[in-house]
């Protein structure tokens, strides 16, 4: 009888080289020629040894006691003549949770007007996807990167439990958390001032106030003592001034109310004065008389012929607003 002399064939057509698996055993698939007895493989050097018949799958036990990082598969098959060989595949093993820092914010970080905005640095060579949560998981948000903003909507006043996830390709899930203090519940205290003179003798002013934090916009109000009433005057005003115009005589008291979603505050009062003249010039005489010399202890005086202006005052209106507007009529009488 002649003696087979060939050594079997092995082809690996998976697991490819260096391919990175996770927590679960891969499945194989191996091509064997020329051998027609036992086929068999090992993970650990040959500590364990598992034979196969048909392609299958790595023994989840024998995958779960080896480390993260590289491991080596090795298939060996054999013929009855005791021709053997083998084949390796090595691959990675990725069993570790991505891990995150949080670069920002910074742990009970207070943040009034404007929104938390974070800054990650997440280890992962396999990262998938990242998300944040600030109920417990109730609700998520996903993210692109490693820099972002919350989400303005979803944010409550007062302490936030922020919690970032990130996971990898094999369902490796790591997490980090901060918390920080959030606190829009009310726009921060503000002051208002005036230009006004005192009195003001032309009703036009300025009023002027400081920013007041977490204020997303101002109105101006009048307030009178004679019915107890509070007017606006203006309303979502995002500039930290207005002209007030064309006022008539009278005290005037003004505040502010600094405006956000969920509340407001108040600036200090401002009491302004007006006194506009609104008496009508006389009319004067136009008065020329003939020259003469006129001696009058020495003093010669020469009478002089004298034009007066005459002012008239002319009214118009402006939408629901009346203006005086003063017209010079400058008329010359002479005799």
């Amino acid at each position: 009888m002649r003696r087979n002399i060939y050594q079997p064939s092995i082809t690996i057509n998976s697991p490819t080289q260096n391919q990175v698996i996770g927590s679960t055993a891969p499945s194989f698939n191996v091509n064997i020629q020329n051998a027609d007895d036992t086929y068999w493989y090992t993970i650990d050097g040959g500590i364990s040894n598992f034979t196969f018949a048909v392609n299958t799958t790595i023994n989840q036990a024998a995958w779960n006691a080896l480390l993260n990082g590289t491991i080596t598969i090795r298939f060996y098959a054999n013929d009855t003549s005791g021709n053997l060989n083998f084949q390796d595949v090595i691959v990675q093993k990725d069993i570790l949770a991505p891990v995150i820092t949080i670069n920002a914010p910074t742990s009970n970080q207070l943040f009034v007007h404007d929104l938390p905005q974070f800054n990650l640095t997440i280890i992962e060579g396999n990262l998938n996807v990242s998300w944040y949560t600030i109920d417990s998981g109730l609700t998520n948000y996903t993210f692109i990167g490693l820099t972002g903003i919350l989400d303005q909507g979803v944010l409550p006043n007062g302490t936030i439990t922020i919690r970032f996830y990130a996971n990898d390709t094999f369902g490796n899930l790591g997490y980090s958390e901060v918390a920080i203090q959030f606190d829009k519940l009310s726009p921060k205290s503000f002051n208002l001032s005036t230009d006004a003179d005192s009195p003001d003798t032309d009703g036009n002013f300025n009023l002027n106030w400081t920013i007041s934090i977490g204020a997303d916009n101002y109105s101006i109000y009048i307030y009178s003592e004679i019915n107890m009433s509070i007017t606006l005057v203006e309303g979502e005003i995002t500039d930290l001034g207005y002209l007030i115009a064309q006022l008539d005589s009278g005290t005037y008291y003004f505040f502010v109310r600094s405006y956000n979603a969920t509340d407001f505050a108040q600036s200090n009062q401002v009491n302004v004065t007006v006194e506009v003249s609104t008496e009508e010039p006389a009319d004067l005489i136009t008065i020329l008389t003939n020259p003469v010399t006129i001696f009058l202890f020495g003093i010669a005086i020469v009478s002089l012929a004298v034009i007066i202006k005459k002012f008239r005052k002319k009214y118009y209106k402006s939408g629901d607003k009346e203006i005086k507007r003063i017209e010079d009529i400058r008329r010359k009488e002479t005799e």
